[in-house]
C-alpha cells in the first residue's frame, strides 16, 4: 500500500463543530422567528377582535346617546309647553275669577259650563241694558265670540244664555 501522508488519517465527520453550532444557532433563530411570527399572529387577531368589540360598543353608546339628546329635547320642548299651559291657566283662572267679580249684584248666575275654550253663563237680568252694559263688556275682554239670547219673563226681567268662545291657541297645537 502506498502511503502519500505521514500521519494516520483520521475520521471524517459529516459535521463539524463549528458547523454544528451554526446549524444549532440558525435553528434557535428560526424557531424563534416563527414563535415571535406566530405570537404576532395572534396578538393581531385578538386586537382585531378587541377593536371589533369596541367599535360596536362605541356604536352602541352613541346611539344610545343620541337617543338621550333626543329625548332630551323633548323633554325641554314638554316643559316648554307645560309652562305656557301653566300661565294660559292662570290667565284664565284670574279672567274668570274676575268676571265673577265683576257679575253686578242685579244680575243672578243660575249656571255656569267652564269649557276648554268655552263659556256658557246661564241667568236672569233686569233688562238687556243692564246686560250689556256691565257683563258682555267683562265676557268681551276676555272671549274672541260672545253670543247672547234673551228670554222674557212673567215678572218683566230677563233669562239669558250666554255662549261665549275663543279661537283655538297654538300652544295646544305645538310639539
Amino acid at each position: 500500500m502506498n502511503r502519500y501522508s505521514f500521519i494516520k488519517p483520521r475520521e471524517k465527520k459529516l459535521f463539524r463543530l463549528d458547523s454544528q453550532i451554526w446549524v444549532l444557532f440558525l435553528f434557535l433563530v428560526s424557531s424563534l422567528y416563527i414563535v415571535v411570527q406566530i405570537i404576532f399572529v395572534i396578538m393581531k387577531g385578538y386586537i382585531e377582535a378587541s377593536t371589533i368589540d369596541y367599535i360596536e360598543r362605541k356604536n352602541e353608546l352613541d346611539q344610545k346617546i343620541y337617543v338621550l339628546e333626543e329625548n332630551i329635547k323633548l323633554i325641554k320642548a314638554q316643559e316648554e309647553l307645560h309652562g305656557k299651559i301653566i300661565d294660559r291657566n292662570k290667565i284664565v283662572a284670574d279672567s274668570v275669577s274676575s268676571l265673577f267679580e265683576l257679575v253686578p249684584d242685579s244680575i243672578y248666575l243660575t249656571e255656569t259650563v267652564i269649557h276648554k275654550d268655552k263659556l256658557i253663563l246661564k241667568g236672569f237680568t233686569p233688562s238687556k241694558e243692564v246686560y250689556n252694559y256691565m257683563l258682555l263688556p267683562p265676557l268681551k275682554s276676555i272671549f274672541s265670540k260672545t253670543k247672547t239670547g234673551f228670554f222674557p219673563r212673567e215678572n218683566g226681567w230677563y233669562s239669558f244664555v250666554s255662549e261665549s268662545s275663543s279661537e283655538k291657541e297654538s300652544i295646544y297645537e305645538k310639539n
